[in-house]
């Protein structure tokens, strides 16, 4: 394989990007998957194994992910695939693996999980069908592979907002069936970790089968059962994803109730990429109007959600930031920043020190 080349200069663009495989054998770990940059094609992925570059190559082509993203023409040459020799022992802890896209010398995509050998041993899997709802997924390995990538990109967020301190009760605000509180629980070394859903089949799946965790059956509108300032810490994979503006901001106020002064929120929203990607022109022309497109209704939890209730929701960087700073201080906005689809938006309940 050819020698590794330095990138030269740093002009990352958001990247839509999969990582489908990893795994060891002995001490070979294969790395493989797919990603893409909508505005420019990749001429090379870097392989990155706890900051060290180790391999790079060429693209392949996956007609199957032009199939899937059909506007994008640079998702035929996507699929990444990598086969690294590594000694097993450096495989026994977290290992941080990191894909990069180079176009030119110049870093125009990255994506990465973190992975430790038998990370998901002794996890137990929920049925295909809850596994599809939250996740489009009906493979136990894939979605556990999913809840790793988001559990990582979520502690590293808290870690760095927290300056390391591990937060005492944290809260999965649209837990689902644990595909990420299971890691949380089984990882973080927090002293309680909870979570609640509309879903109650679900909540009843993670109460039976998530041990210490403790869940709980939510109501789809405010407020929560849980007392004011309870959690150091409240996420939300893909809610405000399916929430009208009105029903954003009524949750924004009631998490906040909840979050202790200092106290993290994470969330995910559909941003300009996932519009690209996946919006209807309508609903791309009114968050260009508006800042926010919230009018298509969805059949996802028909039974579960009150009518018209769930949403499929975008939202301009913009939008989120001037709406959302009116009720909780915004820390970031990183685009495409929660699986290389979603944006996460990292806010902070004022206490007193912090503005």
């Amino acid at each position: 394989m050819p020698a590794i080349v330095p990138t030269t200069k740093l002009t990352r663009m958001p990247a839509r990007a999969h990582i489908e495989v990893v795994g060891q054998q002995n001490e070979k770990l294969t790395v493989a998957g797919w990603m893409f940059v909508p505005a420019r094609p990749i001429d090379r992925f870097r392989l990155v194994i706890n900051g060290t570059a180790v391999l790079e190559g060429p693209p392949r082509q996956r007609p199957d992910v032009l199939a899937a993203f059909p506007r994008v023409p640079s998702a035929l040459n996507s699929e990444f695939h990598f086969e690294a020799t590594l000694p097993s022992a450096s495989m026994r802890d977290w290992v941080d693996i990191e894909i990069v896209g180079v176009t030119g010398g110049a870093e125009i995509g990255r994506t990465g999980t973190l992975f430790r050998v038998g990370f998901a041993d002794g996890m137990p899997n929920p049925t295909p069908e809850m596994m599809h709802r939250v996740s489009n997924i009906s493979d136990s390995a894939a979605f556990w592979m999913g809840g790793l990538e988001y559990y990582g990109i979520l502690s590293k967020s808290i870690e760095r907002h927290r300056g390391g301190m591990v937060p005492r009760r944290i809260l999965d605000w649209g837990c689902g069936c644990g595909r990420i509180a299971a890691f949380f629980l089984k990882y973080s070394g927090m002293s309680e970790v909870c979570g609640c859903d509309i879903d109650g089949r679900a909540v009843q799946w993670c109460d039976e089968h998530l041990k210490p965790g403790k869940f709980s059956t939510s109501q789809p509108y405010p407020p929560l059962q849980y007392g004011k300032e309870s959690f150091d810490v409240v996420f939300g994979s893909s809610v405000f994803t399916h929430l009208d503006r009105e029903l954003q901001r009524d949750w924004l106020v009631e998490l906040r109730r909840i979050l202790a002064p200092g106290g993290l929120l994470l969330v995910s929203t559909q941003g300009e990429l996932a519009a690209l990607l996946t919006a209807p022109e309508r609903a791309v022309n009114e968050m260009k109007r508006h800042g926010i497109s919230d009018y298509l209704v969805k059949d996802t939890f028909d039974g579960v959600a009150p009518p018209k209730y769930y949403r499929e929701v975008y939202q301009t960087r913009e939008y989120t930031l001037n709406e959302w700073s009116k009720i909780l201080p915004v820390l970031e906005h990183i685009e495409a920043g929660m699986g290389n689809f979603q944006d996460l938006v990292i806010l902070r309940k004022p206490d007193g020190r912090r503005g």
